[in-house]
């Protein structure tokens, strides 16, 4: 592979000088950018859908978690309910009593009017139902008391019968044959979900004497629900063991086989992505605590990557970007070139003693145009000397015509014209090469983690990088002094100190200048053990209301400072103290200048 990689090299080298230009643009300008394009979005947009998915976990956690807090603490509010003594004591009462006494009757009927109105005043309870045994008929008032006669072929009926536990919950699907429904007065049974509690006897635990059923309005928990979805197309839906939608944000168009995928058995949120209708889900589903619900929520994965998509069209217009700065590169090049192969063709036949100008080319006001005029004027006057030695016949004139022929090498010019255009295409190149070296020892200093601080040496360094690849960008209009004594070099300052306030001066002193020029001065002094370190521009500094906000530690609205020197202060005080950190004072030159007060503590 490696001698492969060489006679390739090997071809390239020797090639023409488009090949190399082609070669050199591919390898070290397309290819590298489309490179970091692509790598760039797949670590972005896995970093963002992991979040997303991240965010849409806790949500679920926190409305499950949520849910169950709810219904658990609507069970607790009807515990005392169902073990009042008085209530059961009323509940297992003979009929004969109230039929004998009716002063018994109407207390024992306010009694329980006054229990459960009680509890309807509660926020959570739409409305609270009492079933009372055959013989108790007389307490019925076919509101709020009814006897267990009218819901003895209802669903729940069964199933609370048939279930260990002291209540159970049930959706409004278990309602049918419950003949307690009030038309005029209570909400549909569809927009209700119910509690529904044993009431044992007060000496025999295993004999139930009635049944306490609490309504909630499902409205509520779909709104829990809705609260707990991050987006319009997100749905989240509880549904009991037996597979029956309790509530849900909008229809269900989930098919069946997903059933079998949910959590049903523990409060442990589980994980799973599924396809219906050609759409892919990222499903989450857990058993709320302390029912036999299970929580599940879908959501759609075009909205989990919704960002990274739009972090694709950001590289794609990278990619094309550089596709398209490649393609024209090799077209400016391809122009160059040719221009450059007729030159040199045209000097390959004065070898042969064709001399003849090159005037179906355009000049240009370039090191190009300039060659092919040299060459043109030296190919006319050759021509000249030529026709003056045909006319006259002079010996003279014919030594003085091989004279400037020989003054002429074409392979001298040949080479000489390889040469300059070799440098004026890899001039660019190293411009380029000279930026991102800077910048990426730029990161490679911002990044490095290692320690809080480094020596004032390698913070002018960091300082110097991010000054040259700015200076480039303005066209060299700054100049950035460095007078430091080399015995403070060598002393400790927090990483990225001096960079952002640098940063400062050019962004918000020295552009907002008119000509857009200017310069920043860095010095430092030591004083005992205090080093101050001087940032000086001649930028167009700041209004005395904006220094007394930075000398206070507010952040301006605009202008000078913001987030960055506020950092920069505080992480100085928390290093050295309160006594040490960043003043401001307006300077000589109109500009602003950072004083940043250190302790002098030497590098180990």
């Amino acid at each position: 592979m490696i001698n492969v990689m060489k006679m390739i090299m090997q071809k390239i080298l020797k090639g023409s000088i488009w090949r190399k230009f082609f070669f050199l643009n591919l390898c070290f300008m397309a290819f590298p950018l489309i490179a970091v394009n692509i790598i760039s979005y797949m670590t972005i947009a896995k970093t963002l859908e992991y979040n997303t998915k991240y965010a849409a976990f806790k949500n679920f956690e926190q409305t499950c978690s949520y849910l169950s807090y709810k219904i658990n603490n609507i069970v607790q509010e009807c515990l005392p309910m169902i073990v009042n003594n008085d209530l059961r004591t009323i509940l297992v009462s003979d009929s004969e009593t109230y039929e004998k006494d009716p002063l018994a009757l109407f207390k024992a009927a306010k009694s329980l009017k006054m229990y459960i109105q009680e509890y309807e005043k509660k926020d959570d309870i739409y409305k609270i139902r009492l079933y009372v045994d055959e013989r108790l008929k007389v307490l019925c008032d076919n509101r709020n008391v009814f006897s267990i006669s009218d819901i003895d072929s209802s669903l729940w009926y069964k199933k609370i019968n048939n279930s260990f536990t002291s209540y159970i919950l049930i959706p409004s699907q278990y309602l049918k044959g419950d003949h307690t429904y009030l038309e005029q007065t209570d909400l549909p049974i569809t927009s209700t979900i119910s509690i529904i509690f044993k009431i044992v006897d007060l000496y025999d635990y295993n004999k139930i004497v009635g049944y306490l059923r609490c309504d909630l309005k499902k409205e509520d928990i779909i709104s829990i629900l809705k609260n707990g979805t991050s987006s319009k197309n997100d749905i989240m839906w509880i549904e009991n063991k037996d597979g029956i939608v309790v509530a849900a944000t909008s229809k269900l168009f989930f098919p069946m086989s997903i059933k079998g995928m949910l959590n049903k058995e523990n409060n442990n949120i589980l994980e799973r992505i599924v396809i219906t209708k050609g759409i892919k889900y990222f499903l989450l589903s857990s058993l709320i605590e302390g029912t036999d619900w299970c929580l599940v929520a879908a959501i759609p994965l075009s909205e989990i990557r919704k960002e990274a998509q739009e972090v694709f069209l950001f590289a794609f217009v990278g990619i094309t970007t550089t596709v398209m700065a490649f393609l024209i590169s090799l077209k400016n090049g391809k122009a160059i070139t040719d221009k450059i192969n007729k030159l040199a063709a045209q000097m390959r036949n004065v070898k042969k003693g064709e001399i003849l100008p090159l005037t179906h080319l355009r000049t240009e006001d370039n090191e190009i145009g300039s060659l092919i005029d040299s060459y043109n004027y030296m190919a006319n006057k050759i021509k000249e000397l030529m026709e003056q030695q045909y006319r006259l016949g002079m010996e003279k004139k014919s030594v003085e015509l091989k004279l400037l022929q020989s003054q002429i090498n074409p392979h001298f010019l040949y080479n000489t014209l390889d040469m300059i255009n070799w440098y004026a295409r890899m001039y660019k190149c190293f411009d380029i090469v000279d930026i991102v070296e800077s910048l990426a020892k730029f990161y490679k200093m911002s990044l490095k983690t290692e320690t809080e601080v480094v020596s004032i040496r390698e913070e002018i360094e960091h300082v110097n990088y991010y000054f040259s690849i700015q200076n480039k960008r303005f066209g060299n209009q700054l100049r950035l002094m460095v007078e430091i004594p080399k015995e403070l070099l060598d002393y400790e300052i927090p990483r990225v100190t001096l960079q952002p306030l640098v940063e400062n001066s050019i962004q918000h002193g020295i552009m907002n200048k008119k000509e857009r020029t200017g310069n920043i001065r860095i010095w430092a002094k030591r004083e005992e053990n205090i080093i101050n370190i001087f940032v000086e521009d001649d930028g167009i500094g700041v209004e005395e209301e904006k220094l007394l906000a930075l000398k206070e530690g507010l952040v301006p609205s605009s202008g000078y400072g913001g987030i960055g020197l506020k950092n920069i202060n505080q992480r100085i005080k928390t290093l050295y103290g309160n006594e040490y950190g960043l003043d401001f004072e307006h300077n000589s030159l109109g500009g602003l200048t950072v004083i940043i007060t250190l302790p002098a503590h030497k590098m180990v």
